[in-house]
């Protein structure tokens, strides 16, 4: 019977990419010290919640101690699957404490006066961070899915200019429904075009790539850094805030359910909406104008 360490190398195998993945390694040297290198089908649901109360204790944020236990449970998968040893998951449905202190558990949305004061300031500074979170605030897009943008990403069709969210060399995405096109309207067509002039890389946003990479967290905290500097944030309003606005904001203008998670890369609700190609971008784009146009005429 194989090793913990001994299904990691054959996790590997079909896996390669996690070899040079960071975050990979630092949880399995986290699982590793915590719970020993033990037959891999020794292990209890005791060591999968030991490993949790480990990071609870060292103050991780909760969706640190997702993506850890995201880069250990597939291990698991890989000796159930591919070495076909009977056992359970360890690792499956585990529980994660909620910290009411930790932004990431408790997101309010950006109000509409709040994304407009940001949009203005960012129109003044106007450079590639402003940039990037301008595309964010009126597209609601996850902050990987925009930073790792190619300028090939970035298509007019028609009279719509859209973005193409699919895996690239610089990131992957979210599992499920997150690879769409989302129209550009409002500051993010603003910004995107801002992104793309006397831009000779391939890169929409040059600056945020390292050694052929992007860095969210990194990103993250920048630009957040930025926002609460401004005065144009609250506590429990980071940039996955404008996520949530986003939803509100298409709810409010009238805008299908099915039509938002499209535009949103939200997991799509009801076995009928897995049939068919989906919605256009142009139609799409319609409703992203009737928000802005709603918004308008409210304000």
């Amino acid at each position: 019977m194989p090793t913990f360490t001994e299904v990691i190398d054959k996790h590997l195998y079909f896996y390669p990419k996690r070899s040079t993945d960071a975050q990979f390694h630092r949880s399995v040297d986290r699982f590793l010290e915590l719970n020993g290198d033990l037959r891999i089908d020794q292990y209890r649901r005791a060591h999968g919640n030991a490993f949790v109360e480990d990071m609870h204790r060292s103050k991780l944020k909760r969706e640190t101690m997702k993506r850890y236990l995201n880069q250990i449970r597939p291990v698991f998968e890989t000796a159930r699957v591919e070495l076909e040893i009977s056992m359970s998951n360890p690792l499956s449905k585990l529980r994660i404490p909620e910290d009411q202190d930790d932004p990431e558990t408790k997101r309010a949305s950006f109000t509409l006066e709040q994304i407009r004061a940001i949009q203005r300031h960012c129109r003044l500074k106007n450079d590639q961070n402003r940039w990037c979170i301008s595309i964010l605030s009126d597209t609601g897009a996850r902050l990987s899915e925009i930073a790792g943008l190619m300028k090939d990403d970035v298509i007019v069709d028609g009279q719509t200019l859209h973005i193409s969210i699919t895996k690239n060399e610089l990131r992957g995405l979210k599992p499920g429904a997150s690879e769409r096109l989302v129209p550009l309207v409002g500051e993010a067509l603003w910004a995107a075009q801002q992104a793309l002039c006397d831009n000779p890389t391939p890169y929409l946003f040059p600056g945020f790539i390292k050694d052929g990479k992007i860095n969210p967290g990194s990103i993250s905290a920048t630009l957040n850094k930025w926002l609460k500097e401004q005065g144009l944030r609250g506590k429990q309003q980071p940039l996955h805030s404008f996520r949530h606005a986003l939803r509100d904001r298409l709810r409010n203008s009238g805008c299908p359910p099915d039509a938002a998670d499209a535009i949103g890369g939200w997991k799509r609700q009801g076995v009928g909406e897995g049939y068919g190609q989906g919605h256009s971008v142009n139609v799409l784009n319609k409703y992203m104008l009737k928000m802005l146009e709603c918004e308008g005429q409210n304000a």
